[in-house]
């Protein structure tokens, strides 16, 4: 039992280390609309957090789209 608490635990220290650091709003200005960038921990490794941050604000910026500041 106390095997598998320690692997519980280890495991849960270890996920926790791949949380999202970075968060990007964009807001369209004319309808107000507010858009979060941030890496999906699920489908991203840690270190395509900043390539994913990019896709998407240009992704947003081509819809006329501004980052908040």
């Amino acid at each position: 039992m106390k095997k598998y608490l320690l692997i519980l635990i280890v495991s849960i220290f270890f996920l926790s280390a791949c949380a999202s650091t970075q968060t990007v709003l964009m807001k369209n200005p004319q309808t107000g609309d507010i858009k979060e960038c941030k890496r999906d921990t699920w489908k991203h490794w840690s270190w395509q957090e900043e390539a994913v941050i990019k896709d998407c604000k240009e992704k947003y910026e081509k819809a006329g789209y501004v980052e908040v500041k």
